[in-house]
């Protein structure tokens, strides 16, 4: 998609009202296949019952997405005015425009065996006990347009334990339980990368003119230009997050029940993205707008979105 193809930018008008046109994230043409296999066996064996499964998945992820390449206009607090009253006078802060082709065909592996086993130890307890491991494989893009900087993440454990235990019939029933759960890379996190130079760029203009805000950028010439960039974390991996919950069950009088209980959770490893290389204090410089770009820290592109 070129500036001037007819699509409408999206307006940004600070907080304090909605954006008009539609999002910047729009066109999306993406087709994606998912291929799953697995196996369960289960067996009672006196007291316990064993379960072992396991299960491979390929994915398959092929299409458009769009990140302002239909352009995308920000008006906010500025010039010594509000968001809204720059709005109505047509002084725009920044315009993104991001020119290139992002068609990607992504893949990755995915996989996972487990054992879990329900022991009836007695009339008053049974356990339960599992172990899972989950592998999530490299994803990669077919035609090699963009590396993928992270490698397979190999180490995911997730064991569970959990317990149920009847008191005097007057006491009720105690349960607790505990568990580690992992999420997934998903393919938005990586795909991220279709949006670098050279094969994208994304320019950030300041202070534009809001009649022609491209005015002295030539779309067909894009080297060196000083683009928005995208940086994956070599190091990432797969949160997860650490559950667990205990209960108590009661039976104060006939007809009447009453639970106790405590859930919580712990969850590491969260995915976020930091916007670094903004622009910084520069004597000579004046701390204006215009300047934006000529302040940053590495001036050979823009911001750069750290995930």
């Amino acid at each position: 998609m070129q500036p001037g193809d007819g699509s409408a930018p999206t307006v940004n008008i600070s907080s304090v009202l909605t954006s008009l046109g539609t999002a910047s994230t729009i066109p999306i043409d993406r087709a994606e296949n998912r291929y799953r296999y697995g196996a369960l066996l289960r067996r009672n064996l006196g007291a316990h019952s064993l379960t072992f499964g396991g299960g491979l998945a390929r994915r398959q992820t092929n299409g458009f997405e769009a990140d302002t390449h239909r352009g995308s206009i920000s008006f906010g607090n500025a010039f010594g005015n509000d968001a809204i009253t720059n709005f109505r006078l047509g002084l725009p802060n920044t315009y993104f425009i991001a020119i290139g082709d992002v068609h990607r065909g992504y893949r990755d592996w995915s996989g996972e065996i487990y054992f879990g086993d329900h022991w009836r130890a007695s009339t008053k307890l049974d356990l339960s006990v599992g172990l899972r491991y989950e592998l999530m494989g490299a994803p990669s893009e077919v035609n090699h347009l963009d590396p993928v900087p992270y490698d397979c993440d190999c180490n995911n454990l997730a064991p569970t334990f959990g317990f149920a235990y009847r008191l005097p019939p007057s006491l009720g029933l105690i349960r607790a339980a505990f568990g580690i759960h992992y999420a997934t890379l998903l393919p938005v996190t990586y795909q991220q990368g279709r949006y670098n130079a050279p094969g994208n760029v994304k320019q950030i203009i300041q202070q534009p003119n809001l009649v022609d805000p491209l005015a002295g950028f030539d779309p067909s010439n894009l080297a060196g230009v000083q683009s928005v960039r995208y940086n994956l974390d070599p190091e990432l991996a797969a949160p997860y997050s650490m559950q667990y919950n205990f209960s108590w069950e009661l039976e104060p009088s006939r007809g009447w029940n009453l639970s106790l209980g405590y859930v919580g959770s712990r969850s590491p490893k969260l995915l976020s993205q930091w916007y670094l290389n903004r622009a910084e204090l520069v004597d000579g410089i004046p701390a204006t707008l215009a300047t934006v770009n000529e302040r940053r820290l590495d001036t050979s592109f823009a911001e750069e979105r750290r995930i």
